[in-house]
Order: C-alpha cells, then structure tokens, then sequence
C-alpha cells in the first residue's frame, strides 16, 4: 500500500509526555506517513523535544496561542496524505495502529473512516478501561445518530478519514469549542460519511491533571458543550433520527448538562425540535425536569408551570396526575413523595473515565 497517512498533533507545553508520543509514530509498522506538530504557543521545552527528532516525515510548525481546535484545523491545511488521523502529545499509539485502519480502509472502500478500540489511562500509563467499555457496540456504517446520543469515539486518536472527506465540504474544528470540539467535529463528519470499525487497540489515551479536559474551568466545558448541542439541534439531520436518541439527548441536555439555567431550559424546550417531540414524550420530560426543582427547593414556580403544560399533553398519565396534584397542594409533600419513588428506583452509575483518576 502507498497511502500517506497524515497524523496531526496539536501541543501546547507538552514537554512531559511529547517525546513518547512521537516515539509511537516512529515505530509503527506501517512507514508512509507525515507527523505534522502544530505547537500552539508554548513556553516550555517543547521546541527542543521535538527538533530532536531527526526524521524528515515530522514537519513542526509554531503559532501564537490560539487553541487546540485552531491548532488542528492548521494541521489540516498543511496535510496532503490520502488519509488524516490526529494523536494528542500526551497519548500514543501501539505499533500497529495506522497498519490496521489503513489495510481496513483499503480492504472497505465503501467506509471513508475507520475507528478502533483503546484504552484510557493514568498518568503513568497504567491501563484503566477500554473505549469500548462505554458504548453498547462497535457499530459500523451511519453513525450519525450514535454520535448525538453520545460522544462514541471516546477521543479522536482511534479515528481515522479520507483527507478528501473534510476537503470537499471544507470541514473544519469549531474554534469557539474548547471542550467537546472532538464530538462536534466528528457529529459534522457523519453527516456525510460511513464509518467502519476495526477490531484492535488503536490509541492510548492518558488521563492526567494537566489534560485539557480536566483542567479547563466548569463555566468553559458548559459553554462548550452548549453549543455543541445547539448546533446539533440546528442540523436538518436531527430531525431525522429515532425517538428514542431525541429523548436521550434532550434528557442529557436539559436534566444533567444546564438544570437551574431556566433561560437555556426554556429556550431548549420553546425550539422547534423538542415542540416537534410526541406529545408524550415533551409531557415526560417536562415533568422529570419539574421534579429536579421540587426535589432541590429552587424554581418551584416554574416547575409547577412545566407540570401544567405536561398534563395538558397526557391528562391521563397516572404518575403526572399525581404529582401534580401533591405539588399544587403541598411542595414538601411532594418532594418527601418524589425522592421515595426515586430511592426506589435502581439506576445503573456508569463511572466516567475522567474520574478514575480521582479516585
């Protein structure tokens, strides 16, 4: 095979981790490929590390900070392999991660993208868990709704996509997201193209306190965050998928990612594509975001407004009724009736990879 693969490594004072992760590239099986490293402005010894390196197949290029998603998208305009995959400075490959996409890709011409296993990691590179651990199958072909259901890659090392496929349509990162920009970016991708999966280790994913995705503030991972799921509601392909990913999303967004934002929840919930839900649906959502306030004390107002406008969809629906009514009647009843029907209830708690290290 010939392809020239294109991995693109963003860094921004990577000097602890930078030079193993170059190490990877240099010794995977698979010889034909650039290593482009955009230094986004660092101050360490970063420079040093990477001009050590002699190898004519890594290109390094320094700019003013500007952001990892600014410093991918200038690795995407200097690219010219056949195929683009990223590694971050602080992960690495196995020795066969390029080998096993590219012979996939080449073997499935009808995929113009590939993503693997791996794993997370500590800081030391102590294995945790597998990416796959936190999906419920390696699915192939449109994945379109998967990805808005959840952000399924587990990071963007595992992936990898024709050049072509951002260049036609001149797909870039989304330089206004700093936390989930791998998640947008792969959402916009899907719109477009299949993906297939190959059954390996691909990408190492190291898990530290200087990662980007722990260290950035709360306030900046919400607005982040936010905007990606604007932008998913705003694609005319969201209209398109089940229910059943509408409910998911919409539940995520509006109980766990912006509750006690009452503008965002009632700008959210005014939108064409929750008003577009059954009626039994927007009724079920409404009420579980009601209960979050009467259970917290806080907005009893607005949630006693949201039951209304749920009983109106499904004046029938037994659980509504009754909540509604002991609401209306007394909050702390209410609250006393809602945390013992939830203590009740067995839930499943999934731990995050980004608290294993916590622990």
């Amino acid at each position: 095979m010939e392809y020239l693969i294109s991995i693109i490594m963003p860094v921004y004072n990577g000097e602890a981790f930078i030079g193993e992760a170059i190490r990877s590239v240099l010794d995977q099986s698979y010889p034909n490929w650039e290593l482009i490293i955009i230094d986004d402005g660092s101050n360490d010894d970063t420079s040093n590390i990477v001009n050590a390196f002699s190898d004519s197949r890594i290109r390094y290029t320094y700019q003013e900070n500007r952001g990892q998603s600014a410093a991918l998208n200038k690795g995407f305009d200097l690219a010219i392999g056949d195929y683009v995959t990223t590694l971050d400075s602080d992960d690495w490959y196995p020795q066969n991660s390029l080998y096993d996409r590219v012979c996939y890709l080449d073997q499935h011409p009808q995929f113009s993208a590939v993503y693997g296993d791996g794993y997370y990691c500590d800081e030391s590179g102590k294995l945790l868990k597998r990416f796959s651990d936190y999906r419920k199958s390696n699915l192939e072909g449109n994945l379109y709704e998967a990805l808005v259901e959840s952000s399924f890659f587990g990071t963007n090392s595992p992936v990898m996509f024709s050049r072509q496929s951002i260049e036609q349509r001149r797909l870039r990162y989304d330089e206004a997201i700093f936390w989930s920009k791998d998640w947008d970016f792969f959402i916009r991708l899907a719109q477009n193209i299949e993906f297939g999966y190959v059954d390996s280790i691909v990408a190492y994913y190291r898990l530290h306190g200087a990662n980007m995705t722990l260290a950035l503030p709360e306030g900046r991972r919400l607005e982040s965050l936010i905007r990606t799921k604007k932008k998913v509601l705003e694609s005319a392909q969201f209209a398109n998928v089940s229910v059943s990913t509408k409910r998911i999303f919409f539940y995520i967004l509006l109980i766990d990612n912006i509750m006690g934002k009452l503008d965002l929840q009632e700008d959210i919930i005014s939108g064409p594509q929750f008003c577009a839900l059954p009626d039994q649906e927007k009724s079920r959502l409404l009420r579980l975001m009601a209960e979050e306030y009467i259970l917290s004390g806080e907005n009893v107002k607005e949630a006693k407004r949201w039951l209304r406008a749920a009983w109106k969809m499904t004046p029938t629906e037994p659980k509504l009724l009754f909540i509604t009514l002991i609401t209306h009647l007394d909050k702390n009843l209410a609250k006393y009736a809602i945390g013992n029907w939830r203590a009740r209830q067995k839930r499943e708690v999934i731990t995050s990879p980004l608290e294993m290290i916590k622990q």
